[in-house]
């Protein structure tokens, strides 16, 4: 458990580091487009402060390539998703720790997961799972250094063929202080396409359907994550050696991101303009409503059971990671369902019952689990009959998919952000969250590893807390 803490531990000093240069660069964060309209069978683009009659500037796009957004979101959203994922599963299955620590620090490696696994640390396990999301946070910021010179087709594209060099060049030679570097690679490239491809979208496609490909995008992210864990479940289980197919698996949506590329014609690079200054000013409330939600819900410990849930799980030594994936897969699929339903079925007045209904159902299913820790769990197995196992796995369901409803890709506020601040508005957002994530993770270590079972029992506190509070707060839009 304690190497999992200690990489959130060097991702979050690493968004604090980053975290002045990211708003430094937000500052000059490009224009967005008030919209775009098809006429005579390409897309006009029109720039932030200009009117259909004259604008400043335009590019014309074929149908062909408005109808690539999606596939480009959906390839976008699932390699973020899964090489956020990956490296968990990765760092225990027992031939690539073998590779990669010898036979002997496999055996401490085993040793600790059966007896006290918060005593065992490796440093360099720790710099390959550290690589990716610190690489990450790097390409974001390098894709807005390269707003300047390049259109965000050239930076997509740039991102996917780093992706491409750093997964091959991992598969080819997985040995020495090189894994980490690939890995980091990766990370880089994934953080260059995840800042390009909103931008991208949003010059190509109509104002109307940037909703709903924002929606494919968060839907195929969520997907990325559910394929990595079975990914790692079917490899660890079937074919111990298949190892290598767990990060050589963004090879083809990184190739596929650089052939639609193919197809695009040169996007606008987008002019400086002060809108994150622009935020701030004059839409400070807004900002801070919504990214107040989304902090309590990581301060009343909900994300810490869902992210961190084989953290949580593997300090009560509760069996090995491959026992563990069978019900986290279980819940990862049910939650990908609660995301369906929210993003494409419920309607915006029904958001707020559904919102405090979730609230509760985090309260009561934490308590449940830990009732089934408390009186039916074992150290060799989560528990002690298939029977406690299923009930376990449908509460992990219930526990996944409220959080992803109060979390979901929406905002709880009455009112959205102005089109000319919604994508910084969303990047401040996205970076408050992960530095908050990563100062949680500077405690858990101390209160997981202390409370055991009683884990469960004071997030269920913490959930009731955070049911009274949203209960006073939250309105309907």
């Amino acid at each position: 458990m304690l190497r999992f803490m200690i990489i959130e531990w060097l991702h979050f000093i690493s968004n604090v580091l980053t975290f002045h240069q990211s708003l430094k660069y937000l500052v000059n964060e490009a224009s967005f487009l008030d919209y775009s309209y098809l006429k005579d069978g390409v897309a006009m683009i029109i720039p932030a402060g200009a009117t259909a009659g004259e604008p400043l500037s335009h590019v014309k796009y074929t149908h062909l390539e408005v109808i690539l957004c999606y596939p480009i979101a959906v390839m976008a959203g699932f390699t973020y998703g899964y090489s956020q994922t990956f490296v968990g599963g990765l760092l225990n299955m027992p031939n690539f720790v073998v590779m990669l620590l010898g036979k002997k620090g496999y055996r401490k490696a085993a040793k600790a997961v059966v007896s006290n696994f918060c005593s065992y640390v490796n440093a360099y396990m720790l710099m390959c799972s550290a690589s990716i999301p610190f690489g990450t946070t790097i390409g974001l910021i390098l894709g807005r250094c390269l707003r300047i010179n390049w259109g965000p087709k050239g930076r997509m594209r740039i991102g996917a063929a780093w992706v491409l060099a750093g997964s091959l060049s991992a598969l080819a030679y997985p040995h020495g202080l090189s894994l980490p570097l690939f890995f980091l690679v990766i990370g880089l490239g994934i953080g260059i396409i995840i800042e390009a491809v909103p931008v991208l979208y949003k010059q190509i496609s109509r104002e109307d359907v940037h909703p709903r490909i924002a929606k494919v995008f968060n839907l195929a992210y969520y997907l990325g994550i559910v394929s990595a864990l079975l990914v790692n479940y079917l490899i660890s289980r079937y074919w111990p050696n298949g190892w290598r197919v767990t990060f050589s698996s963004v090879v083809f949506p990184a190739f596929m991101l650089i052939l639609a590329s193919l197809f695009l014609n040169r996007a606008e690079v987008n002019d400086p303009e002060e809108s994150c200054m622009v935020l701030l000013r004059q839409h400070k409330g807004v900002f801070l409503h919504k990214t107040g939600f989304l902090l309590l819900a990581q301060f009343m410990g909900s994300s810490q059971l869902v992210f961190y849930g084989p953290m949580i799980l593997e300090s009560l030594n509760f069996g090995s990671y491959q026992q563990f994936l069978t019900p986290l897969i279980g819940s990862s699929i049910g939650s990908l369902v609660v995301v369906v339903v929210m993003l494409f079925v419920v309607p915006r007045h029904l958001r707020r019952p559904t919102f405090l209904i979730s609230c509760v159902l985090i309260c009561i299913s934490q308590f449940c689990m830990w009732v089934l820790f408390h009186f039916w769990g074992s150290r060799e197995h989560h528990f002690k009959s298939s029977i406690v196992s299923t009930i376990g796995v449908a509460v992990l369901i219930v526990i996944y998919g409220s959080y992803f409803v109060i979390d979901g890709p929406y905002g709880w506020t009455r009112k959205e952000y102005p089109k000319a601040v919604q994508g910084v508005g969303n990047t401040l957002e996205t970076a408050v969250m992960r530095t908050v994530i990563g100062l949680m993770n500077l405690s858990a270590p101390f209160f997981i590893c202390a409370l055991k079972k009683w884990t469960f029992l004071y997030l269920s506190l913490l959930g009731f807390g955070y049911c009274l509070i949203a209960c006073w707060f939250v309105h309907d839009h």
